[in-house]
């Protein structure tokens, strides 16, 4: 009785083991192999934290360059990015992001990857105080990148430690569950590459343009300067830049009195990172329309395009940017026009 029940007990033990493998592998939750037996619209079925940190963490892609940002970040193409830099590169872009994202998310970026360029967007609401970090960051594989540490996940180059996991079961279920029964939400391609989209006609809309009450947040602050020591402790070069705005919404900005704290905001980017670029200014006027732009918060491709053309010089012509690293103190006095 006992070697019978031992008997079935293996039988069982193996099977279960066999088809959650077999499982796992027929979706390959993390595109680790470019699996797709069941013909499935997408694999990101989490937010994009969970999501790009899975696709960065399994892939066998060796990337150089990466681009970091909140949402307005989604639409740089990292196919415009390999033709400009001349780099393979990931858009490592989530929403609602902040300076702590933007560490954790290069610490994770150093750990499993060799990056030689890393350009961060920040939007101006980035250092203010009453701007809350998003909660999903600390309930995202990312919170393990938030000290630190290092070595505190798992390899992602043996199977073992990726598809022999819970999680990974969870994961192919959510997938199919997802793709079957509801409308996905949050799908990124290949590369972090946001879903071509359907571009907007007529007149550009104001989006999240209303700051309410700034203050700057210190200890976001030295989080910047953390992250350019991160940078120059690896050879990377890092590139900080501003989110393009419309002209309206600039005017939006200074209309709500916080003119002076936009400055300060740019002048504290200058003072820290070496190599800055300002997209916050009147300058991308003729730019202000729905060919360039989703709505006054997000651009769209073409003028992503032109905007990584401006910071790597291919068409100095566009002069809708600004290399501020040299004039910070015009800048918080206000005497330099953007």
């Amino acid at each position: 009785m006992p070697n019978k029940f031992l008997k079935t007990f293996t039988i069982s033990t193996i099977t279960i083991f066999t088809l959650c493998m077999g499982l796992i592998i027929s979706v390959d939750p993390y595109e680790k192999y470019g699996i797709n037996v069941f013909g499935f619209k997408t694999k990101a079925v989490m937010f994009g934290r969970e999501v790009k940190f899975r696709m960065l963490d399994n892939t066998t892609n060796k990337y150089e360059a990466f681009l970091l940002g909140s949402s307005a970040a989604h639409r740089y193409k990292t196919s415009d990015m390999n033709e400009i830099t001349g780099l393979k590169s990931f858009n490592y872009s989530v929403q609602h992001s902040t300076t702590e994202d933007y560490l954790a998310i290069t610490r994770h970026i150093i750990e499993k990857q060799s990056p030689k360029l890393i350009i961060v967007q920040f939007d101006f609401y980035t250092l203010n105080k009453n701007f809350e970090t998003d909660p999903r960051l600390y309930n995202s594989p990312l919170r393990k990148y938030l000290k630190k540490s290092q070595n505190n996940y798992f390899d992602s180059k043996a199977i073992s430690n990726t598809y022999l996991t819970m999680d990974a079961l969870r994961d192919s279920i959510r997938v199919i569950g997802v793709n079957l029964f509801s409308e996905p939400r949050h799908i990124y391609l290949e590369h972090g590459d946001y879903p071509k989209e359907k571009l907007n006609t007529g007149k550009v809309k104001l989006s999240q343009h209303e700051y309410g009450k700034y203050e700057f947040d210190q200890k976001r602050v030295n989080q910047l300067k953390e992250l350019q020591e991160l940078a120059k402790q690896n050879n990377i070069r890092l590139i900080a830049i501003t989110a393009p705005h419309t002209y309206e919404h600039v005017q939006s900005i200074k209309s709500q009195g916080l003119e002076k704290e936009l400055n300060q905001f740019k002048n504290i980017l200058a003072n820290t990172f070496s190599e800055v670029y300002d997209f916050t200014n009147e300058g991308l006027k003729p730019y202000s329309t729905s060919e360039y732009f989703m709505d006054s918060s997000h651009l769209a491709p073409k003028l992503g395009k032109l905007i990584l053309s401006e910071i790597f010089e291919a068409n100095k012509s566009l002069h809708i940017g600004r290399n501020i690293s040299l004039k910070s103190e015009l800048i918080l006095k206000g005497v330099l026009q953007l």
